[in-house]
């Protein structure tokens, strides 16, 4: 299973419970990625770039982000929205 986490107001809330939850979800080989309206350079964050140590990023730029993934051949097939992805 394929899992979008969102990060505003979704990881930000509690980022040692996402960080838990990533890694046991990983363990279970669940694949775990972030999908964020923020622009990639303007809306920088420090919790962002470890996270992009670890799981996949991708930054919308104030897109739709189920649009967007499709957008980049990301099968939403099977996808788990954790917040409005």
């Amino acid at each position: 299973m394929r899992i979008a986490l969102d990060f505003d107001a979704t990881y930000t809330l509690d980022p040692g419970f996402w960080d838990w939850f990533i890694e046991e979800a990983k363990g279970a080989n669940h694949e775990v990625i972030l999908a964020t309206y923020r622009h990639e350079v303007h809306d920088a964050h420090p919790l962002i770039d470890e996270l992009k140590k670890r799981i996949p990023v991708y930054f919308t730029d104030g897109k739709a982000k189920k649009p967007f993934l499709e957008g980049l051949g990301i099968d939403k097939s099977g996808l788990l929205a954790l917040k409005d992805v």
